[in-house]
C-alpha cells in the first residue's frame, strides 16, 4: 500500500512540473486486458502483454493427453465475475463430476451448473449481453430401426441453472436403407447472444452431406431461423453488434479430402452487418490456418487461434491477437500443447499494441506409469534442437513422444522428430529385418545404433541399450536438403530415461538384443557359407518365419538384411541377448542371459 501512495505522489509532482494540470492527466492507465484459453484440457488466463500466465483449472493434470477430463470452451460474464466451460471425461471412474461448470473468474469455487441427461452432450454456452440468462446447446442421437435420429437442442436457464426454457429444437432422421433424410439436416451446435439480447446468432453443421457449415440468426422469443452468412462458422459478434468475425475456409488453401468431406486451410473474415460485405481479417495473402475468433469487449482486437509461422517450420497452435483493421498483429502464446478458443475477459485495455516475442513453454507430461516402468523408457527431453514435445503416448510399455511443435522464436527448427521406447520384446528389430530394412549398425553410447532406413519419405533407425529398444523416425528430406543418421546420432547423444529433464552423459547400458533375432542372424551367415544361396539360407535358418509376424513374405531383400546383420554381428563381438517369453513387454517376463555370448563364432 506505501508503495501505491508514493508512485501516486511522484506522478502528481512530475505532471505538475511538466505544466499538465489536466484532470485526465491524473487519471490512472486501465489494467491491460486479459484473455482465457484452452490448453491442454486446462483453462488458461494471460495478460495481452504476454504477463501473468495462470493455469485455473485442473492445475495438477497430465497434460496434452486425448483421453480422461478435460476442460474446454471458456466464456466469460458480462461482468467478468464468472466463467461457464464444459468439462468432459470418457474415462470409467465413478463419481466424476462432468458437464457445463461454472467458477469464479480466478478459478475458486468451479461447480456443476447443468448435467445433461444420459446420453446426451454438450456443445457449447454462452451469456446473454445483460449476463441473466446462460445459453446451451444440447445433442442428442438415438438408433433407430432404420438408422438414427440426431436432435439438438438450444437451452436457456438462468446462471444457477434454474428456469430452463428451449429456444429451439432441430432434428432430422437418417434412413439406412435408401439413404434419404428426412427435417431439418443443419444441425445447431454453437451459439452467441446478440448484444441487444434479441437474437442468438448460431452455426449449423450438416452431418449428413458434405456442405460447408453456416451462420444462421435465432429469435430468442419465437425460435424462428433466418440465414446469415453461407460457408463460416466460428463466429464472434462486435460490441456493437454490427460486425461479425468468422471462419472458413472458402479460400480453398490446402485443400484435402477423406471419406468424401472435403476442408481446406481456414481464414478469419468479417462481414458488416448491414451492409453484407465481407473482408479478410489478416492483410495480405492467406498463409497457414486461422480460427476461432473473439472480438475483445472494447472493440479495439480480436483474439484468435492460428498456425502462423515466424519462419519456416511447423509451429501448433497458438493465440493471436490483431486490430480489426489487420494491423499491429501479435503472438500471444509459444508453446506445447496447442493454445485454443481464445475469450476476452470484459474490463482492461485490450487497444496498446506490443512487440511480444514469447519464450517457448512445453508442458506436455509423460503418464505416470512410464515412470515407474524398469528400465524406464528413454525420451529427448522436454524439448529437442528447438522442437517441443507436443505429443506422447504409452502403448503397454512403449512410450511414444513427438517433437513437432517449433518453438523457436525465430521459427526455425531443423526435421522434427519420433521417438518410441520400450522393451527388447516387441521385435521391431526381426521386424525390419525381414522387410529389408537394414542399412548398418555402429557403437554409441554402449549402445548399438542400427540404421533402418534412408529415403525421401523417412530416416528411420534404432538403438539398443539397457534391454531397451528406442525407435527413432524422422523425415528424409527437409527443404530439398536430406536428412541423414548424422542427424539420428545427435538424438541418441540427447537421449535420457523419461524422468529426466536435463540431458546425461556418458553410456546408457550394454547393448541387449532379443536372442531369437540373433540366433537366426548366426545361422544364416552359417547356412550361406554352406550353400552361397540366399533363398535356402534364408528358409534352413527360419528367418522369415518369425511368429506373430502375419503376412511378411520371403524376398530378397530380406534376406540379404538378415545376411548382412549377421555379418555386422560378428564383426561387432560379444553382445548381451534377451529371451522374451509369452510375447509379453512385462520385464519379469523377459530374461536377461546371464553371460555373454559371442554370436556367430
Amino acid at each position: 500500500m506505501t508503495r501505491r501512495v508514493t508512485i501516486t505522489v511522484l506522478s502528481f509532482l512530475l505532471a505538475l512540473a511538466a505544466g499538465a494540470g489536466s484532470a485526465s492527466a491524473l487519471t490512472p492507465a486501465p489494467d491491460t486486458a486479459e484473455i482465457l484459453f484452452e490448453n491442454g484440457g486446462r483453462i488458461v488466463s494471460i495478460k495481452a502483454d504476454g504477463s501473468d500466465r495462470t493455469v485455473l483449472t485442473r492445475k495438477k493434470a497430465w497434460v496434452g493427453q486425448p483421453w480422461g477430463m478435460s476442460d474446454s470452451g471458456p466464456t466469460v460474464s458480462p461482468d467478468g465475475s464468472k466463467v461457464i466451460f464444459g468439462r468432459y471425461y470418457d474415462g470409467f471412474e465413478d463419481g466424476i463430476v462432468d458437464g457445463v461448470m461454472v467458477m469464479n473468474r480466478d478459478g475458486s469455487d468451479i461447480h456443476r451448473l447443468y448435467e445433461p441427461p444420459d446420453d446426451h452432450e454438450v456443445w457449447s454456452g454462452a451469456w446473454s449481453a445483460d449476463g441473466t440468462r446462460i445459453f446451451v446447446v444440447e445433442y442428442q442421437e438415438d438408433s433407430t430401426e432404420d438408422g438414427f435420429t440426431s436432435t439438438s437442442s438450444i437451452l436457456s436457464m438462468k446462471p444457477d441453472g434454474s428456469d430452463r426454457r428451449t429456444v429451439l429444437v432441430s432434428s432430422f432422421e437418417y434412413h439406412e436403407k435408401d439413404e434419404s433424410v428426412t427435417g431439418q439436416k443443419m444441425v445447431p451446435y454453437d451459439a452467441h447472444a446478440s448484444p441487444d439480447g434479441e437474437r442468438l446468432l448460431i452455426e449449423s453443421a450438416n452431418f449428413v452431406d458434405d456442405v460447408p457449415n453456416r451462420l444462421e440468426w435465432v429469435d430468442i422469443d419465437t425460435g424462428e431461423r433466418s440465414l446469415f452468412e453461407d460457408d463460416a462458422g466460428m463466429a464472434s459478434l462486435s460490441p456493437d453488434g454490427s460486425r461479425v468475425a468468422f471462419t472458413s475456409d472458402r479460400d480453398q488453401i490446402d485443400v484435402s479430402c477423406y471419406e468424401g468431406r472435403c476442408s481446406g486451410a481456414p481464414q478469419i473474415f468479417i462481414k458488416e452487418v448491414g451492409s453484407g460485405t465481407v473482408s479478410h481479417l489478416l492483410p495480405g495473402k492467406p498463409v497457414e490456418s486461422s480460427w476461432s475468433p473473439d472480438w475483445s469487449p472494447d472493440g479495439e482486437r480480436i483474439a484468435f487461434e492460428s498456425t502462423l509461422r515466424p519462419g519456416d517450420s511447423y509451429v501448433g497452435g497458438e493465440i493471436w491477437t490483431v486490430a480489426p483493421d489487420g494491423s499491429c498483429l501479435e503472438r500471444l502464446t509459444n508453446g506445447a500443447p496447442d493454445s485454443t478458443n481464445p475469450e476476452w475477459v470484459p474490463g482492461g485495455n485490450s487497444e496498446a499494441c506490443f512487440d511480444l516475442n514469447p519464450s517457448p513453454l512445453g508442458e506436455v507430461t509423460v503418464g505416470k506409469r512410464a515412470l515407474e516402468q524398469k528400465p524406464r523408457p528413454l525420451w529427448a527431453g522436454p524439448s529437442f534442437k528447438g522442437w517441443l514435445m507436443n505429443d506422447t503416448f504409452l502403448d503397454g510399455q512403449d512410450l511414444g513422444t513427438a517433437y513437432s511443435d517449433c518453438g523457436d522464436p525465430d521459427g526455425d527448427c531443423p526435421a522434427p522428430i519420433s521417438i518410441s521406447s520400450g522393451p527388447v520384446c516387441y521385435k521391431n528389430l526381426s521386424a525390419d529385418l525381414m522387410l529389408g530394412q537394414y542399412l548398418g549398425l555402429e557403437r554409441r553410447r554402449g549402445g548399438l545404433l542400427v540404421r533402418n532406413v534412408q529415403r525421401p519419405g523417412v530416416t528411420l533407425s534404432h538403438f539398443y541399450s539397457g534391454g531397451m529398444e528406442t525407435r527413432i523416425a524422422s523425415p528424409g528430406l527437409l527443404d530439398q536438403r536430406k536428412v541423414g543418421f548424422g542427424y539420428h546420432r545427435s538424438v541418441v547423444a540427447a537421449l535420457r530415461p523419461v524422468n529426466r529433464n536435463q540431458p546425461v552423459g556418458g553410456e546408457l547400458g550394454p547393448v541387449v538384443l532379443p536372442w531369437t533375432t540373433v540366433r537366426k542372424a548366426r545361422a544364416m551367415v552359417r547356412a550361406f557359407a554352406r550353400s552361397h544361396s540366399l533363398k535356402k539360407a534364408a528358409a534352413q535358418a527360419g528367418v522369415f518365419s518369425e511368429k506373430n509376424f502375419i503376412g511378411v513374405r520371403p524376398t530378397r531383400a530380406g534376406a540379404r538384411a538378415w545376411l548382412r546383420f549377421g555379418r555386422d554381428l560378428k564383426r561387432l563381438g560379444r553382445v548381451k541377448s534377451v529371451r522374451c517369453r509369452r510375447w509379453s513387454n512385462d520385464p519379469g517376463t523377459i530374461e536377461v542371459r546371464s553371460r555373454y555370448r559371442d554370436f556367430l563364432k
